[in-house]
């Protein structure tokens, strides 16, 4: 049996200006750590219930087996973990968008304001560089409410800590065949 890949990284991954931007990223996360400020990583995921894979293990000489038969519908799922251990969750149907983001993030907003009024003091919020993080309403929307934000580097998937919590949702939730052969 042989395994065809899938796919390969970006090939800009390891150039000298996005590892220059990874480390001036993690400098600045650890400066905020160190400051005190709490750190809420924001990210979307999302669960498909139909397998999607075109490559897998064959023989030597056999072809993959897909099938389009099926396709149920997609699951998406913005999570937010803070760096004092806080986990946020949205679950919908259908793909995410600025609009189910900015819902995500209003819900946030208010559920820490309801925690502690003056959290944007101590607290700053984590984002990738996804085109919904981004967009000009995006950033209109984090300037109208006064939210502190701070970017990732590209490619900076070690850093994003929510990234950890939704494998976790996905691999041990989500399976429970995984989850009784971890648990024992």
């Amino acid at each position: 049996m042989s395994y065809r890949k899938v796919g390969v990284v970006g090939k800009h991954y390891d150039d000298h200006k996005n590892l220059l931007k990874r480390q001036i990223a993690a400098s600045e996360y650890i400066r905020l750590l160190k400051s005190g400020r709490e750190i809420i990583n924001v990210d979307e995921s999302i669960i498909r219930s139909t397998d999607q894979r075109s490559r897998g293990w064959v023989r030597q000489g056999k072809r993959v087996f897909t099938s389009n038969a099926l396709r149920l519908p997609q699951i998406s799922m913005i999570g937010a973990i803070s760096s004092k251990g806080k986990t946020f969750f949205a679950i919908n149907q259908g793909k995410n968008n600025s609009l189910t983001f900015s819902l995500f993030m209003l819900n946030l907003i208010q559920e820490l304001d309801s925690l502690d009024p003056d959290w944007r003091k101590t607290t700053t919020i984590m984002l990738d560089n996804a085109s919904i993080h981004r967009a000009k309403a995006t950033k209109a929307y984090f300037e109208a409410f006064g939210l502190p934000i701070m970017f990732l580097a590209p490619y900076s998937f070690k850093m994003a800590a929510v990234e950890k919590l939704f494998s976790f949702v996905k691999n041990r939730d989500l399976n429970p065949l995984v989850a009784r052969a971890y648990s024992r």
